[in-house]
């Protein structure tokens, strides 16, 4: 009894050492079927470089350890332009096979770059990359007789193409500008169509805006393939020129002119100006003193009797300019000039130099006695003390009857010496006075001061 349950231990030891060493076994076995399922391969593809509607081939191998059915594809942006020959075949367990790649890439596409996996599916995987770089054939030749203009604001200028179609292909272009505003540029013909070798002529008119600031505008004219990325350009400068549509006494023409006036701080000062339109359009003007602050200027300064105006190309008007009496000293601002039709400001400063213009002084000398002619000679200095010249009349008064009067004319800071001979026996029973008037044409007579001196 014992023996016999002796036998059937060693007896169950026996067969589970069995089962321990085939589970080992069967697990092996489907490690190594793993291992086989990834054994298949592909030989490297070099990249291809073509031209768009171009063919290329390339052959390469593909092997696999375990027989059966296979398939190629590519995987990527316009894998529908590889196909392979064969695509699907069969391999026997460790054969290799050399496959046909054909690369097409489409006529119109783009140029550049496209990267790809060819993956080969069956009883075993594998994958490999791929890169396909088109080369634009769908070529331009662009050049611009004109590369630099110059023109004045609200006027057009004229830029020259050839475009050549260089190209094996019948294409169209469009012709696009960057850089300046779209509101300035036209085109005598925007799109068009080229056979290969075929050339044309177009033209490019500019024409800024009546507001464009004077500046140096660079841009760029492309002619550009309507289904590639095929363009080519040519770079271009603008000169916008600072250009003046009036004439205004040569004041705007240059930088640094100063609007100077003299005036007198007596009386008003009265200034005719002509503007003239230069430009080839109709404008209004609007004509302004302003201060230092960029403030209309008060009255007390100055004014025009009209300061809207309407000129027609080439015409002119004169301005009448009110400068005003003022104490003596300097007044600054500015001239400023609006013109609608360019819509813009010029200003140029102004300086208005209130003098004393009409003044003078009289200095009695000693009088000296001749008794032996029963006379005495009364005697004055006079001196232009003003910044106008100056016109004078003198007058003896004896009983507010003029008895004598003399006249004289003294320039600027120049002086004189009056006489007058008195009878002294009459000065003892009279008033003898002498006064004297300054006299000035463009001196109001209200202005006028009458100065006495008494000799009674």
């Amino acid at each position: 009894m014992v023996f016999s349950t002796k036998a059937s231990k060693i007896a169950a030891d026996t067969i589970s050492s069995f089962l321990n060493v085939k589970s080992v076994l069967i697990l092996l076995f489907a490690f190594s079927l793993f291992s086989f399922a990834q054994a298949a391969s592909i030989t490297s593809i070099n990249e291809s470089f073509l031209c768009q509607c171009d063919t290329i081939k390339q052959s390469f191998s593909v092997c696999a350890d375990a027989g059966g059915a296979y398939s190629l594809k590519a995987e990527g942006q316009n894998s529908n332009w590889i196909t392979f020959a064969p695509s699907n075949f069969n391999l026997d367990a460790g054969e290799c096979m050399n496959v046909y790649l054909f690369s097409t890439p489409s006529c119109y596409s783009h140029s550049g770059d496209y990267n790809y996996s060819i993956v080969l599916s069956g009883q075993e995987s594998a994958k490999t990359n791929y890169k396909i770089s088109v080369i634009q054939c769908h070529t331009i030749g662009f050049s611009a007789v004109e590369s630099s203009a110059s023109v004045n604001p609200c006027d057009s200028v004229y830029y020259n193409f050839s475009i050549t179609n260089t190209g094996k292909f019948s294409d169209e272009f469009v012709l696009r500008q960057n850089g300046l505003p779209n509101d300035w540029v036209s085109y005598s013909r925007e799109k068009f169509v080229l056979n290969p070798g075929q050339s044309l002529n177009s033209m490019l008119k500019v024409s800024p805006v009546c507001s464009a600031d004077a500046n140096i505008y660079n841009f760029s004219i492309s002619a550009m393939n309507t289904m590639t990325n095929a363009s080519s350009s040519v770079d271009l400068s603008l000169q916008v020129e600072n250009y003046i549509p009036f004439e205004l006494l040569d004041l705007f023409n240059s930088a640094g002119n100063t609007f100077s006036q003299k005036s007198c701080e007596e009386f008003d000062k009265n200034i005719v100006l002509n503007l003239k339109n230069v430009s080839n359009r109709a404008d209004t003007y609007t004509i302004d003193l302003l201060d230092l602050n960029q403030n209309i200027a008060g009255k007390d300064i100055g004014y025009f009797g009209q300061n809207t105006v309407l000129v027609p190309a080439g015409g002119n008007i004169d301005l009448n300019l009110v400068i005003a009496k003022h104490i003596a000293g300097t007044k600054q601002g500015f001239l400023r000039v609006h013109s609608k039709e360019y819509s813009k400001d010029y200003t140029v400063p102004f300086e208005f130099v209130f003098e004393n213009c009409y003044d003078f002084s009289i200095t009695r000398v000693n009088p000296v006695n001749k008794a032996c002619l029963n006379k005495r000679l009364e005697e004055f200095d006079i001196a232009n003390t003003g910044s106008e010249p100056l016109d004078l009349n003198f007058a003896l008064f004896v009983d507010n009857n003029i008895t004598e009067s003399k006249s004289l004319s003294l320039g600027v800071m120049e002086s004189e010496h009056v006489s007058f001979q008195v009878n002294p026996i009459r000065a003892q029973k009279s008033s003898h006075s002498i006064f004297y008037v300054p006299i000035h044409e463009q001196r109001p007579l209200e202005m006028l001061v009458v100065k006495l001196i008494d000799l009674g």
